[in-house]
């Protein structure tokens, strides 16, 4: 028995964790999906999404508590940096689809209905997971993130299609420019919310 206290303590560790490697991930995959194309970009995040349910799955059947809090750690790790990799990736292909193919529905519809669809979705995975976890099944509900965020992977694999209108960087990727140019979008963003009464 690790205490509620314990338990609780390295349960926020791990989300704190997550959240900042989120954060400090969200500039290096930009440049790095702005290098593959955004369809890669999107798939690759949901292969890591996959990857993270695995790694509760086995957090669940785990009895070691270093071994269960390292799996954590692991686990949202590549949660963060998936979604960080997908964090405006999807908006932006979909702006440059409908670009591309003049379509008369704006974009703010698609969106409307892109957001609506994913907050139903949502809280369809929250009642089935609740309701696993409350019958002694979470690692179920685990294994059914990791099978629906690869599923979604292989579909954009084989049906998304590239816009063609940006012509993505195919050179090589330098961390020393990357790192400058995070530090300066960083510093300006600190400036605009200093200047910027409304932000």
């Amino acid at each position: 028995d690790m205490g509620g206290t314990h338990a609780f303590t390295l349960v926020v560790t791990a989300i704190i964790f997550g959240r900042v490697v989120g954060l400090l991930g969200e500039i290096p995959t930009g440049v790095i999906g702005d290098h593959l194309g955004r369809k890669k970009a999107i798939v690759i995040g949901m292969v890591l999404n996959s990857a993270a349910f695995l790694v509760r799955v086995w957090i669940v059947f785990n009895d070691s508590l270093v071994q269960s809090f390292s799996l954590a750690l692991l686990s949202y790790f590549l949660t963060n940096i998936g979604a960080a990799l997908k964090s405006g990736t999807v908006e932006a292909w979909i702006v440059d689809s409908i670009r591309e193919l003049k379509t008369s529905e704006g974009h703010t519809t698609i969106f409307a209905q892109m957001t609506s669809n994913m907050q139903i979705t949502r809280l369809m995975g929250a009642t089935l997971g609740l309701a696993l976890f409350f019958n002694g099944f979470i690692y179920l509900a685990f294994s059914l993130g990791a099978f629906a965020s690869l599923l979604c992977a292989i579909y954009c694999g084989f049906l998304m299609k590239e816009t063609t209108t940006i012509p993505f960087y195919k050179g090589e990727l330098f961390v020393r420019e990357s790192m400058e140019k995070m530090k300066h979008i960083l510093a300006t963003g600190y400036l605009i919310s200093i200047r910027v009464k409304t932000v």
